[in-house]
């Protein structure tokens, strides 16, 4: 039965690819509209192969080959982040092999799972088209996402099972670690990165009333989901603006003002009351247990002895990450919960360089392009540096989802884009 259904799909596979192939708009829409079913309802989980998988592993496996396939046609192009993500590849590959002898298909492909979302970055967003109106199409398309999400959001807090209530499928121990939010960190990240992107958009590149409120919805919503890494995030964002972009830093604070009259509004529409929601806002600040737990679980990861060649590239992918825990006196496989020492763990100190090559090289040049040419890039160059940081930021307590890694290997193809100096090809949508 199974081969006939897989028999069935494998051409509708195949035209999506090509498709896919032939559109980055394509992927970017389909990977966003999944990931907003997924926060807002539950996707459903399915076996295959001995796999437990659902519609976005589908999706992000044909991202990956469409990416292969736009990558082998531009295999030409003299693009300094395309070097990086390939070295990076082949170091990967090297791992999932051994990973696939030691352990067995089924579990080097569910280890290689937590690097999908960088993969995807490198092969399929690192070719999408770098012209001012496809750049300006993808950050619009991110923000009406994010505006979709904050919709979810209300209705969660409005007491709704969806969100984080859906999303987590009713399992008590991450409703508990949750602690009453309405969306998951990668949910509010999306909605972090939407406020500073219509921050930059209402005052570079629209003058619509609509999107003068926006980012104080956005603000306001990004403190109320009371997730402390993305605190982080914002906070990151808002003092690297202090150094690039004084103008934008300078209209934080009426935003500010506004966006915290909208976390009231979101605090009565929960139902709890300004008060109550005061006081779950300070609680998460001062909440100190799920940090020393990382701290804890990272230490238990890095204690461990470590040849030589592990340390430069990594162990075989599905052997799981072993922490050792003195309490229990046993080592527990767990989830790193923090992407520089996953990659390490995975593909060595040479993943770790790689990984912040690939992210240092577009930083440093929006960085410059912050102090010479703000708007030569959408919707500012300061924007860019924003949102890489908070990739880099985020990254430290979790793993980034796909949507943000996109982000970064658009910003790599727009880097590409400025060093060539003329627009993308009509022939790469």
């Amino acid at each position: 039965m199974s081969i006939l259904l897989g028999i069935a799909v494998l051409p509708a596979a195949l035209a999506f690819i090509y498709c896919l192939s032939r559109s980055v708009l394509l992927g970017w829409i389909s990977i966003l509209a999944l990931f907003f079913y997924n926060f807002s309802f539950g996707l459903e989980f399915f076996n295959a192969g001995g796999l437990n998988l659902t519609l976005i592993d589908v999706v992000q496996v044909c991202l990956l080959f469409a990416g292969i396939i736009r990558t082998i046609q531009r295999r030409r192009e003299r693009n300094f982040g395309r070097r990086i993500a390939l070295v990076y590849i082949a170091f990967f590959a090297f791992s999932l092999v051994r990973g696939i002898m030691a352990h067995g298909f089924a579990h080097a492909a569910s280890g290689s799972r937590y690097f999908v979302a960088f993969l995807i970055a490198c092969l399929y967003f690192l070719s999408a088209p770098y012209d001012s109106e496809s750049v300006r199409k993808f950050l619009r398309i991110y923000l009406y996402y994010g505006i979709a999400l904050s919709f979810v959001a209300v209705l969660a807090t409005a007491g709704l099972k969806v969100g984080v209530a859906a999303w987590s499928h009713g399992d008590p121990e991450i409703l508990a670690e949750s602690q009453g939010r309405a969306l998951p960190g990668s949910a509010a990240l999306a909605i972090c990165f939407c406020f500073f992107l219509s921050l930059a958009e209402s005052r570079y590149r629209n003058s619509s009333m609509w999107l003068k409120w926006l980012p104080a919805l956005f603000l306001g919503l990004t403190v109320f989901l009371r997730s402390r890494s993305i605190w982080a995030v914002l906070a990151a964002g808002i003092a690297v603006l202090f150094f690039v972009d004084k103008g934008l830093f300078r209209r934080v604070m009426p935003i500010a003002v506004l966006g915290m009259c909208f976390t009231a509004v979101y605090a009565l529409v929960s139902g709890s009351g300004i008060q109550k929601a005061a006081a779950q806002i300070s609680t998460s600040s001062s909440d100190e247990e799920s940090w020393l737990f990382r701290l804890q679980t990272w230490q238990g990861l890095l204690g461990g002895q470590q040849t030589v060649s592990g340390g430069i590239f990594g162990k075989d992918l599905g052997g799981g990450y072993l922490a050792y825990y003195p309490l229990r006196q046993q080592y527990i496989d767990v989830v790193p919960h923090n992407e520089y020492i996953l990659q390490y763990l995975s593909v060595g100190i040479t993943g770790v360089v790689l990984v912040l090559a690939f992210t240092i090289y577009p930083l440093k040049r929006f960085w410059k392009l912050s102090y010479t040419d703000m708007c030569a890039v959408d919707p500012s160059a300061s924007t860019w540096v924003v949102i890489i940081i908070g990739v880099v930021v985020y990254s430290i307590p979790y793993q980034p989802d796909t949507d943000a890694y996109a982000l970064l290997g658009m910003a790599n193809a727009i880097v590409f884009g400025l060093n060539k100096g003329m627009e993308s090809p009509v022939i790469t949508p």
